[in-house]
């Protein structure tokens, strides 16, 4: 029969190996985004930023008050660690005509959600798009097929899916879940689906039988999934994602460093949840123990 007492001891060498190994490996992505210039911030997130902390009684809001206080450096708070972001923060678009459309197709509610890195909170999330990605492709742009008119043509204007019109930052292209599944294949085509993007509201509305999850215009058209249209000029978008500096030519050694970050995200987050199983082995047998020293 195992001694409980030995039990106990492999249990807490393995979890001290894995909060090692885990540590060894933040220390890498530390390094990796400190050597590829990962933190810049630009105007228009500021811009994106500022109009979430208008909406003070949001959590969005409180969220950005406590990373950017004093606070979020002294306190060890289990809520801020285990957040990714504030959705209109993860990704930025080619420019303000998509921002708007893709902003006000979300709404402020999904704008302003909050993607958390736990298995609870990325439950909804890990039933991902289920295909490949478009080929060297840094961003990891989903590879979805071209939508095509019965007499098998594209449809005219059309520019691009939605979910692959996002520009994910520097910080989160890496990111992954304990599946392995990136941002895009999971969070926003949750949001977007397959939503289709074209250049005018009359290209779009002659795609139609081609359009099954919804489409936008950049001229301000909009049909939702189940057929609900919307046209002309609305009301400004309070939250909208961010500008991107731009999306081509990014530098190769950034590519490289983009890629290898992700792969060390994906090892961290396997090594935290092997982290969680042991410590869990640990109370369970803890637990046992003092309950069979009771019944003695």
């Amino acid at each position: 029969m195992n001694n409980p007492n030995d039990n106990t001891r492999q249990l807490e060498e393995n979890i001290n190996f894995l909060n090692s190994l885990s540590n060894q490996l933040a220390e890498s992505i530390h390094g990796i985004e400190g050597e590829s210039g990962m933190e810049r911030i630009t105007a228009s997130e500021v811009q994106t930023i500022k109009e979430i902390l208008k909406k003070e009684d949001t959590t969005a809001a409180i969220l950005r008050h406590f990373k950017t206080s004093s606070l979020s450096r002294s306190m060890d708070l289990p809520f801020a660690k285990e957040t990714v972001g504030i959705v209109a923060t993860l990704a930025s678009v080619e420019n303000d005509a998509i921002s708007r459309i893709l902003s006000e197709y979300l709404g402020l509610a999904n704008m302003l959600a909050i993607v958390c890195k736990t298995s609870e909170g990325v439950k909804s999330l890990e039933d991902p798009f289920v295909g490949g990605f478009v080929p060297n492709d840094p961003q990891k742009n989903l590879a979805l097929p071209m939508p095509r008119l019965p007499n098998g043509e594209c449809p005219e204007g059309f520019i691009d899916y939605a979910v692959n019109m996002i520009h994910l930052d520097h910080n989160h292209v890496s990111f992954v879940t304990a599946g392995g599944h990136g941002l895009r294949e999971t969070l926003f085509y949750a949001l977007f689906s397959q939503v289709q993007v074209y250049k005018t509201r009359n290209d779009m509305m002659h795609a139609l039988p081609c359009i099954h999850d919804g489409a936008l215009s950049l001229d301000g058209g909009m049909m939702k999934k189940h057929g609900v249209f919307s046209f002309g000029s609305r009301n400004g978008v309070e939250v909208q994602f961010p500008l991107t500096p731009g999306l081509s030519d990014l530098p190769e050694n950034l590519i490289e460093a983009e890629e290898r970050l992700r792969q060390l995200q994906w090892e961290k987050t396997k090594v935290e949840a092997d982290v969680k199983r042991e410590l869990k082995l640990l109370d369970d047998l803890e637990g046992t123990s003092q309950g069979n020293d009771y019944l003695l």
